[in-house]
């Protein structure tokens, strides 16, 4: 059977890369890069899943949204040349990512590191470093990684984390000294 989606056009790029940087895209996120009939391909050929983000007793809030699959996990790395693909997590707290990845700047949107990418950045830091304490810490959890980590347009990089609803003080202490650890001014946003 043929692929529905046969070629890579600009805007697939952009909008697997978008997937893969942040994990969920709502439908009108979907709708600024491809038309319907494209979105059904991706469907069909298997790089997307459709998903719906709901609120217990809020139907009316209730939002269409899609990740990608294996597959587009695969195309991603093999046709985009995406060493790092970020595997989405929840709906919530994805979605607040890529509002906060789509609002960036394309040059900005270039520098994006997703979780995993800052994760072995730090590590190679404090090995680098041979600070025993910042491994210590990074072992038993009070330095963790923010969700991503991009270049803003005056040359500052800033640690972006989503805060949901159970993150602890401590867990969002954890980001910040990683944040601080790695040069980074840290912003966070609630889910």
């Amino acid at each position: 059977m043929k692929p529905h989606i046969a070629t890579i056009y600009p805007r697939d790029r952009q909008v697997l890369t978008a997937l893969a940087r942040v994990g969920y895209l709502n439908h009108d996120q979907m709708l600024t890069f491809l038309r319907e009939k494209r979105i059904s391909g991706y469907l069909k050929d298997g790089l997307i899943q459709r998903e719906c983000d709901s609120k217990p007793g809020k139907k009316s809030s209730d939002r269409v949204c899609y990740k990608l699959t294996k597959t587009g996990h695969e195309v991603c790395r093999q046709k985009l040349g995406m060493e790092y693909t970020y595997h989405a997590q929840s709906p919530t707290h994805d979605l607040c990512i890529a509002e906060r990845y789509l609002s960036l700047s394309p040059e900005e949107q270039d520098t994006w590191q997703t979780e995993t990418e800052v994760r072995d950045r730090l590590e190679q830091q404090i090995q680098a470093s041979h600070d025993l304490d910042a491994e210590d810490a990074l072992r038993s959890g009070k330095l963790s990684a923010p969700d991503a980590v991009y270049q803003a347009q005056d040359g500052t990089e800033v640690a972006f984390e989503v805060v949901t609803s159970n993150y602890s003080m401590a867990d969002i202490h954890a980001k910040m000294d990683a944040a601080e650890l790695l040069n980074c001014s840290f912003e966070g946003v609630r889910a």
